[in-house]
């Protein structure tokens, strides 16, 4: 990804975070955004962990009625059509899903991925705010492409079906924040 693109996917990301954390706002969450890069190395947030072990952090520490849950925002663009099953898909990066896992696994906090999926002018597709537990995503992965087959410099992808997902509110809802 050049520079300008992952300056521009950065932007549109921190906009979509704001946005997501307006609306837990408005679901009475307390939100501690961390998300900040650094801007000397670029790296994001991280957990610091026993035995010297930095972890990435997902986006947001999330506190309601004295329960935390962490939550990883993903925006995008669209679901995917599956052309194998005809489902509409989406996915992130296997890398920070074993990250997420891990981070639950040394706070002992539960961590949620949103996703925050525009919709397209004119097509016939879900659209809207979606999220499921990460334990829940654990158990329902559909299909994982790794580096080998895509060609990416990452570790590769998990995808999962839009119906595993559960759908907390439309795009337009969420966007009035």
């Amino acid at each position: 990804m050049s520079t300008s693109s992952f300056a521009k996917s950065l932007k549109l990301g921190l906009a979509n975070e704001s946005i997501i954390t307006k609306y837990l706002n408005s679901r009475n969450f307390i939100v501690i955004p961390a998300y900040q890069i650094e801007q000397s190395t670029g790296k994001g947030p991280r957990v610091f962990a026993p035995m010297d072990e930095q972890l990435i952090t997902p986006d947001l520490l999330c506190i309601r009625n004295g329960k935390m849950r962490w939550t990883e925002c993903k925006s995008k663009a669209e679901f995917v059509l599956y052309r194998k099953t005809g489902i509409f898909q989406t996915g992130f990066d296997i890398a920070c899903f074993e990250q997420y896992q891990r981070v639950q696994e040394v706070t002992g906090i539960p961590v949620y991925i949103m996703f925050l999926n525009a919709p397209r002018y004119g097509i016939s597709e879900p659209s809207g705010l979606y999220y499921q537990t990460l334990d829940k995503l654990v158990e329902t992965i559909d299909h994982s492409c790794t580096n080998e087959k895509t060609g990416s410099k990452s570790g590769g992808l998990h995808y999962w079906n839009e119906y595993d997902l559960i759908k907390q509110a439309e795009y337009n809802d969420v966007m009035i924040y």
